[in-house]
């Protein structure tokens, strides 16, 4: 990741827009930040973690107390930062304010944009490769964090080399060996409580042949004799249980043999009674068949006839009372018009008064506004009051803290001067002028002031005159808004002499009330539920139509009644004609023999149901009588006893046999089982000792071997390689006195070992622990690894690339040697296609880097610029 530009605004001590470009610095390769305390040189390395990771440089200074103090706490913050990695561009840009409201957008090169700030870290981390924590280590050593790397345990630079050399593949393989490794041993577990499951079993189910403490080959010899010697009961069982079954059978065919006679003799003398008890319906059937004869003739040609008179008298009686409701509608038609007459007379009159009533019902609306109006007018008179009581009094403050501001001003500067005179001693110079003769020293105060208080007041001063400001702008916005709701009221005729809100408000007042009066004497006239004029003449026109229509209905429907009486006359004429012919005693007794269709049909059906049962009677016994001459009937119980007997004997063979085939499936099922578990057990031993083999040398949990896993074996042959590169750039800036080494640990076994760090003295010859080194020997230490890091990332990481290294502080603690030696290195690195940014105090570094972010402190914000 290489910085391209940074815009930061209402970001810690930047209150306005800030924008950092880093193009002279990419030329440079090496460039520094300096300034003076607090003016905000961390800050801008603030600002590039907080972009790329959503945090700030360290983990001291948190996200929500970059928001600047300069600025109100309602406005928002950004940060912007234009970078590349691999090559290609991309744009993150954050906004956020004390209210927790934090937006963020990352702009890709394919002109893809994310949202959402969970969304844009996890997509920063993924492109980056780093995390965090991972970041400063490698990237960004922040002040007071800057011998982390240096002095890490052995598991937080794991974790650190996991992500950054993509080591987690080799711990996976350990994890899935062990998991391997413990399943084979649980499956072998289980195996063996098996095995004891099923012994135990066997043992409570047979005392006197156990097997929980015999050998393998015991066992299934014991089972074996057990299965043989069940086999052949079975075997004995089984021809009993034949030979029974056989007498059973023969016994079952004779008592078969006398149900099916002694069923057919019962059933022959049924037939006779039954075919007997039919002789007595035969009356009953020829009458029916005589009925079912006159109702087929009456159906064909009386029936016809008598529903067509039917028809046409029903015709008749329909036109009729059709006539007399004509009659009646035509009647209630007249009493309707005269009604329609009499409403349309009241209309006329209640539209003239709903119009005199919406017009004094607009003028009461339009009075009420002007009444709101001069509401509002008396609320901004009273606000008006308020504003000018309150800006004289903080006329009144702000005078008086101006003066109390100004004499503790001056007795402060005072007590400065003469806590310097106190340190004053003749002979030796003044820090404030150098003269080394000091005639008349400045009395020192009694009291300190402090300039932390001389601050407070000043900011309150400030405070105040904001507040003044702030209520003299109010006070001007009332009295416009005043100016411009009193002419709009003005233009009305009836309120064009009013000057205040409560006279407007008063002539509103009355003319509601006056206009109120009157409204109410309409509505008390008024009768709303009337109909329109339009409506009550459209009812009229509507009602003469429909009695011009009823007389016309009226007049059609008497001759078509008369056409239908005659009709009816004729059709009655021909039925008592067809009466006659049929020969039927009377049109009564004609109608009489007329049957429906379902009626027809049933006596029919009965009747063919009576001779086919006859017939089926005479047909069954005709079929039986041959076969069973000379057969009389025979007792069942004989037979009965001597199946029963056989079925009770045959009931205890079987038992005996269930049991004798439940012992010999028990037994082979047991034999199944442990044979199928022994086999299992044997043939999973080899693939089982060799996964606990595999499991203990990845997991470095070897006996008798140190205790290293493979990930952390590869890991610290990347720390090796860390390590010489570290210490070529450490021989450098130490003069070659330091190397570092990698420590191992050969006497105790059960350490894990490989990421400890130790360094070797060539002045001493003798091994020492890296926290024994001093605060400038420590930074360049921690400083040679960080390079180290890089330096082999770029080798062999190729997902994660170090193209920028960041470093606060460390400087002053080294002496002029080694502050020369360390910017050397620094420069090499920056020669190395490596962009190397650095925040210092000490003024050496000022002289010899040229490229410099200069960071200056004002009143109302810092500011930025470049030297080069």
């Amino acid at each position: 990741m290489r910085p391209i530009e940074l815009e930061m605004e209402a970001f810690g001590p930047y209150a306005g827009n800030t924008c950092i470009s880093f193009e002279n610095c990419q030329r440079a390769g090496l460039f520094l930040i300096c300034g003076d305390t607090g003016a905000g040189k961390t800050t801008i390395f603030d600002g590039i973690a907080f972009a790329l990771y959503d945090a700030a440089s360290t983990e001291v200074r948190k996200p929500e107390n970059l928001h600047s103090d300069y600025v109100e706490e309602k406005a928002m913050s950004k940060v912007r930062l234009l970078f590349s990695h691999k090559g290609e561009q991309y744009q993150v840009t954050r906004t956020f304010n004390l209210n927790r409201k934090h937006e963020a957008l990352l702009e890709c090169p394919d002109k893809s944009v994310l949202t959402g700030r969970r969304a844009v870290n996890q997509k920063l981390q993924d492109i980056l490769g780093l995390d965090y924590r991972q970041f400063k280590q490698v990237s960004m050593i922040a002040q007071g964090e800057f011998m982390n790397l240096l002095l890490a345990k052995s598991d937080m630079r794991s974790e650190i080399f996991r992500k950054v050399f993509d080591t987690e593949f080799y711990k996976t393989i350990a994890d899935r060996l062990k998991s391997m490794s413990m399943q084979q041993r649980e499956e072998e577990r289980l195996r063996e409580e098996r095995r004891r499951q099923v012994l135990e079993s066997w043992d409570a189910l047979h005392p006197e042949c156990t097997l929980g403490d015999r050998e393998k080959e015991d066992i299934f010899e014991v089972l074996d004799s057990r299965i043989l010697s069940s086999r052949e009961k079975e075997k004995s069982s089984r021809k009993e249980e034949q030979r029974l079954e056989k007498e059973k059978d023969r016994a079952l065919k004779n008592l078969e043999r006398i149900q099916k006679d002694n069923g057919e003799l019962k059933n022959l003398d049924a037939l006779r009674g039954e075919l007997e008890g039919t002789k007595v319906q035969a009356g009953q059937i020829r009458e029916l068949e005589k009925k079912l004869s006159e109702g087929k003739k009456a159906n064909l040609y009386i029936k016809p006839l008598a529903e067509d008179c039917a028809a046409k008298k029903k015709l008749e009686t329909d036109e009729e009372v059709r006539i007399k409701e004509l009659k009646s509608q035509t009647r209630e038609l007249e009493q309707e018009k005269k009604a329609l007459l009499i409403q349309a007379a009241a209309a006329e009159k209640e539209e003239k008064l709903s119009a005199e009533i919406a017009a004094l019902e607009e003028q009461l609306l339009l009075y009420g506004k002007w009444q709101q109006e001069a509401e509002v007018l008396l609320k901004l008179e009273s606000r008006k009051e308020e504003l000018l009581e309150s800006a004289e009094k903080q006329i009144t403050a702000q005078k008086e803290q101006a003066i109390a501001y100004e004499t503790y001003r001056e007795e402060f500067f005072r007590s400065q001067a003469g806590l310097l005179a106190r340190d004053l001693e003749e002979g030796k110079p003044c820090p404030v002028c150098g003269s080394r003769v000091h005639p008349a020293k400045a009395a020192c105060e009694k009291q300190e002031l402090s300039e932390a208080a001389l601050k407070e007041m000043e900011a309150q001063k400030e405070k105040t005159s904001a507040e003044l400001q702030r209520t003299l702008t109010a006070l001007a916005e009332n009295e416009k808004e005043w100016q411009t709701r009193m002419e709009h009221l003005r233009r009305e005729e009836v309120l064009a002499g009013k000057k205040s809100g409560a006279a407007m408000q008063k002539k509103a007042s009355s003319l509601i009330k006056e206009t109120n009066a009157r409204l109410e004497r309409k509505k008390a006239k008024s009768r709303p539920g009337l109909p329109s004029q339009e409506a009550v003449r459209k009812r009229l026109e509507e009602n003469a139509q429909r009695r011009a229509a009823a007389e016309r209905e009226t007049q059609i429907c008497e001759k078509r009644g008369a056409r239908l009486a005659k009709e009816r006359k004729e059709a009655e004429g021909k039925l008592l004609l067809e009466v006659k012919q049929q020969k039927f005693p009377s049109r009564a007794k004609a109608m009489e023999a007329c049957l429906d269709r379902e009626e027809l049909d049933r006596m029919e059906k009965e009747t063919q149901a009576y001779e086919n049962h006859v017939r089926d009677l005479q047909i069954r016994i005709r079929s039986l009588a041959p076969s069973l001459r000379g057969k009389k009937l025979c007792p069942e119980e004989e037979v009965r006893e001597q199946i029963q007997r056989a079925e009770q004997q045959l009931k205890i063979v079987r038992n005996k046999l269930r049991e004798e085939y439940s012992a010999l499936e028990r037994t082979k099922e047991v034999r199944r089982q442990l044979q199928v578990l022994f086999e299992e057990s044997s043939r999973t031993e080899k693939t089982r000792l060799a996964l606990q083999g595999l499991s203990d040398t990845a997991c470095g949990s070897l006996k008798g071997k140190p205790k290293i896993s493979l990930e952390r074996y590869v890991q610290s042959a990347y720390f090796r390689m860390i390590t010489q590169e570290a210490n070529r750039r450490l021989e450098h800036m130490s003069s070659g006195r330091y190397e570092l080494l990698v420590r191992e640990e050969k006497e105790n076994l059960q350490s894990r070992s490989g990421l400890d760090l130790d360094v070797y003295d060539y002045h001493t010859g003798k091994v020492r622990s890296i926290r024994s080194l001093s605060g400038g020997e420590s930074f360049q230490a921690a400083l040679s690894l960080a390079l180290g890091v890089s330096g082999v990332i770029g080798q062999f990481a190729g997902g994660i690339r170090v193209e920028t290294v960041f470093v606060d502080e460390g400087f002053g603690s080294l002496d002029e040697q080694s502050l020369e030696t360390a910017v050397e290195t620094l420069s090499a690195l920056s020669r190395e296609d490596c962009l190397v940014g650095i925040i210092s105090h000490v003024p050496e570094l000022k002289e010899r880097i040229e490229c410099r972010i200069e960071v200056e402190k004002n009143r109302g914000g810092s500011s930025v610029f470049f030297t080069a």
